[in-house]
């Protein structure tokens, strides 16, 4: 009766090593570098990786635009288009992420280097939910079509949004033309 109370089942052992091995697999993909990356100077990774963003930022400026119209105009074309595009977006992030993930953990010593890339994974994931807010936007609007959903009273407010999401999308535009 002495083991009434206690649990005398024997602790599991934990395979640290089996996990990290399995997180770093996880992380790298199984290589040791982005496969396009292994040519390249860590800085010259963080640039384009920079520059990528960059892209990413006009084309999730340029989904926030087609989405507002097409909730303003109750254009189904526009909505349809927000909704196809947005996986592709999405897929840019978390590939961006991802060599993100790679220059951290392989590639980047430098502190300026790794605040960049810091700073590049917290775009991403702002830039993620910019895509999913716009495709959002673009279900409402082809769900409640040809009726417009926005009332009168709201309807400067939202146009307000939209407008700023388009001078984002200018501003990203100027910034990569003036780094190049």
């Amino acid at each position: 009766m002495a083991a009434e109370g206690r649990n005398v089942r024997p602790k599991p052992r934990v395979d640290i090593k089996g996990i990290a091995r399995a997180t770093w697999q996880q992380l790298t993909g199984g290589h040791a570098q982005h496969p396009q990356a292994s040519q390249l100077t860590p800085d010259a990774e963080v640039d384009r990786l920079i520059g990528d963003l960059a892209t990413i930022v006009r084309l999730a400026g340029q989904l926030m635009t087609n989405a507002s119209l097409a909730l303003h105009r109750a254009d189904l074309k526009s909505a349809e288009l927000v909704i196809s595009h947005a996986d592709e977006i999405k897929a840019r992030c978390e590939d961006t992420d991802q060599r993100c993930l790679d220059l951290l953990v392989l590639r980047v010593s430098v502190a300026t280097g790794l605040r960049m890339v810091v700073a590049a994974m917290h775009v991403v994931k702002d830039l993620q939910r910019m895509c999913n807010l716009a495709q959002h936007i673009a279900v409402v609007a082809r769900l409640t079509h040809p009726v417009e959903p926005i009332p009168a009273d709201i309807r400067p407010v939202s146009l307000q949004m939209g407008a700023l999401a388009r001078s984002e999308e200018h501003t990203s535009e100027l910034q990569s033309h003036h780094d190049l």
